[in-house]
């Protein structure tokens, strides 16, 4: 994808070395937590976040906008946005056994392909039925694998500074939030809903692959990957640990519970704008 970019914008010393930037950063390694070159990924989990847990917190934009194109009930409609953010729960522990196998640069990169056909796929939908099946479910998948890989990029990368890292990233993921709803906002008022979520899909694509580059490989990382590798019980220990009933309990709690998270961010945005002057 990079590289098509760079085809666009021309190559060598002629134009934006995208390509040249993407080597030198490839050529980076990470040969010790909590090292300055820990901080790059810092800035890639900020945006691995933004494209799962971010964009489901400014859903009510697009909440308004799937009203006013299928005429469904409120109800009906917040469950578009309901169903992915529960999912990043309940299927965190599938998650972690995917990255404990495979490095974060490359599941970051892969999730761009499903980001991007689920927006292309979704704007051709006909009512919240094909919306559900066709983003919501998909969406919930992937933006739980996001959240997952900014959350272990925390353990790979940081020992003492973990914390401070923490910090940044949620802080920096509150930040981006505004530029980005406003981005959404704008597509809205200019191109429409169909045009807008595959604006958006391409644009959360792009994203997932320059984030990617940014987790660098680690003598760490790689060693955990091999020792997981090795133990054929890998996934049948989380299997199990369903079994306990006081985690079960805890896990369906939370699933429950994140149908209801939503509702402040969904349905007051939507209140808002039909009680007050303001602009959407």
């Amino acid at each position: 994808m990079l590289l098509i970019i760079d085809k666009l914008l021309g190559t060598g010393s002629h134009s934006f070395p995208i390509m040249t930037i993407v080597s030198y950063v490839q050529g980076l390694r990470v040969t010790s937590r909590d090292s300055k070159l820990s901080w790059l990924t810092v800035a890639a989990s900020v945006l691995s976040l933004l494209c799962s847990f971010g964009f489901l917190q400014g859903f009510g934009i697009l909440f308004n906008a799937f009203l006013d194109q299928y005429q469904d009930s409120k109800e009906k409609t917040a469950w578009a946005g309901s169903i992915p953010m529960a999912m990043m729960c309940i299927l965190a522990p599938m998650a972690s056994w995917v990255l404990n196998r495979y490095s974060l640069r490359l599941c970051t990169a892969l999730l761009a392909i499903p980001i991007g056909l689920l927006f292309l796929v979704t704007s051709y939908a006909r009512n919240m039925d094909e919306v559900i099946a066709a983003f919501s479910i998909p969406f919930g998948l992937t933006s739980c694998m996001l959240l997952m890989i900014s959350s272990k990029s925390l353990q790979v990368y940081f020992d003492k500074r973990m914390l401070t890292a923490n910090g940044l990233i949620t802080g920096g993921c509150a930040v981006s939030q505004v530029g980005f709803a406003y981005i959404i906002i704008t597509l809205l008022n200019s191109l429409g809903l169909e045009q807008t979520l595959r604006v958006l899909g391409g644009i959360m694509a792009l994203i997932c692959v320059v984030a990617s580059q940014f987790y660098l490989p680690t003598s760490y990382e790689h060693n955990q990957q091999n020792s997981v590798a090795s133990n054929k019980r890998g996934l049948l220990f989380y299997i199990k640990l369903l079994q306990n009933k006081q985690f079960a309990i805890f896990v369906f709690a939370n699933f429950i519970s994140c149908f209801a998270y939503g509702v402040s961010s969904i349905h007051q945005v939507s209140n808002a704008c039909k009680s007050t002057p303001i602009q959407k």
